[in-house]
């Protein structure tokens, strides 16, 4: 068993982290290992930026590895299906379109909105 796991599975058993954020780690490590093909590889190398400014000015500039984003889409999914009426605060959230864009390894912009204030949030794959 190589050290990576074994920080994960001491983080669950003394409490610092949960059995899904756990398992979450668990695969991203497993998925790392497994490098067999080539579109594998390029899978694990692209990433989301999230941009949001405000007025022109850079509030939020991130950039997340896709697999984690995909495994917390399905957490998400997990998560809001056990919550009663989640649907009327998901109605504009497509999931699956996000899902299904990343599994397709779609590159460019996935979301570009302003709102009324000026801020604007920009997510894409690079």
């Amino acid at each position: 068993m190589n050290d990576e796991i074994k920080k994960v599975l001491r983080m669950i058993e003394e409490g610092k982290i949960g059995a899904e954020e756990g398992a979450v780690l668990l695969r991203l490590i497993k998925a790392e290992d497994n490098t067999d093909t080539a579109k594998i590889s390029n899978y694990s190398k692209k990433q989301v930026r999230i941009i949001v400014t405000a007025n022109g000015i850079s509030k939020v500039n991130i950039t997340v590895p896709i697999k984690l984003i995909q495994e917390l889409i399905n957490i998400g999914k997990g998560i809001t299906a056990s919550i009663p009426d989640a649907e009327k605060y998901l109605k504009d959230v497509y999931l699956d379109v996000m899902t299904e864009a990343i599994e397709q390894q779609i590159e460019g912009n996935i979301v570009d909105l302003e709102t009324e204030d000026g801020e604007r949030v920009l997510i894409s794959v690079e």
